[in-house]
Order: structure tokens, then C-alpha cells, then sequence
């Protein structure tokens, strides 16, 4: 029952931190949103902008970067490139992988964040 009581809070808690992305994904630019599939962004690529993932999860490969915030709601990141913004995560886990750069903060309701020792945040 404990876990039937938390689920309207995290829900709130996810709309209140992704609404603002979907607003921004809407005014164009290189925002990306997506909706129940997974995101990889490949080695070499550069996302300028921020990125959404609504069920699904995301990977960022070494030498790949996002110019912006990350928020992922029910599903996992797994970031061995650079983040030049916040990383948000409902629902899963946070992988930051040796290579991982992220220039702000990593925040997560739901699982845990798993960090290898040369990661920077």
C-alpha cells in the first residue's frame, strides 16, 4: 500500500519538473521529446538543446554531447559524453559512465545513480 500512496506525489513531482521541457521542445531549436522509445545520441554528435524522454530511455555516448537539460521520466540514462545541463530522472536509474562530464546537477526520484570514479559532475 505504501507504494499506492507515493505514485500521485512522483506523478505531480514529474509534471511539475517536465512541463517546462515540453514547452521548450515546442519553440524549435534542436530540443528533442520523445515518447515511448529509446534516444541514443552517437559518438560525435552534439544535441543543441534539451532532451525528453517520456517511457523510454537514453544514451549518451562518449564524445557526444547535449547542450542542454536532461529529463527522463520512466525510464533509465546512461551517459558516458558530456552534459552541458541538469540531468533529471523519474522512475529509473542514472548510469555516469568513466568518460561522463556533466556540468550541473544530477537529481533522481525513483532508483539510483551509478557512478564510476572519474565521472565529473
Amino acid at each position: 500500500m505504501k507504494r499506492l500512496r507515493w505514485q500521485p506525489i512522483v506523478v505531480l513531482l514529474a509534471a511539475f519538473w517536465l512541463l517546462p521541457i515540453t514547452v521548450w521542445a515546442q519553440g524549435g531549436g534542436g530540443d528533442q521529446t520523445i515518447f515511448g522509445q529509446s534516444f541514443t545520441l552517437p559518438s560525435g554528435h552534439t544535441l543543441d538543446g534539451n532532451l525528453a524522454v517520456f517511457g523510454g530511455s537514453a544514451t549518451i555516448e562518449e564524445k557526444a554531447t547535449v547542450e542542454g537539460d536532461i529529463v527522463i521520466a520512466g525510464g533509465s540514462l546512461d551517459v558516458a559524453g558530456r552534459v552541458d545541463g541538469d540531468i533529471t530522472l523519474v522512475g529509473d536509474n542514472v548510469t555516469l559512465r568513466a568518460s561522463a562530464y556533466v556540468d550541473n546537477n544530477v537529481s533522481v526520484l525513483g532508483k539510483t545513480i551509478t557512478r564510476a570514479p572519474d565521472a565529473v559532475v
